[in-house]
């Protein structure tokens, strides 16, 4: 999140699942989604979208504070592919491309 955003409420995201998608308020008036976990936004540019918006959102009380943010996943280092090693004693006749 890096910008503060005048949030309203919370609303599950309908491309992604995420169950948090912020619903704020625009300069405009309008409300709006921005879902954090797959990056959609969605705008409202009617009143009849935003009523709609506004009475699905999950509203938060006054002074709610954000909700956190999950966790980044642990990396693990993956196992490197590596090919054996093969010695020129170990070749085939069939290796070499050039005799």
């Amino acid at each position: 999140m890096s910008k503060k955003r005048n949030l309203l409420g919370l609303i599950s995201c309908d491309v992604c699942g995420f169950e948090d998608a912020e619903v704020a308020e625009s300069g405009s008036g309008f409300a709006y989604i921005v879902c954090d976990e797959c990056n959609k936004q969605t705008f409202c540019r009617s009143k009849h979208c935003d009523h709609k918006l506004r009475s699905r959102m999950r509203p938060l009380a006054s002074g709610t504070p954000r909700p956190a943010p999950k966790p980044a996943p642990e990396s693990k280092p993956k196992p490197t592919d590596k090919q054996p090693e093969i010695k020129p004693d170990e070749r085939s006749d069939d290796d070499s491309i050039f005799d």
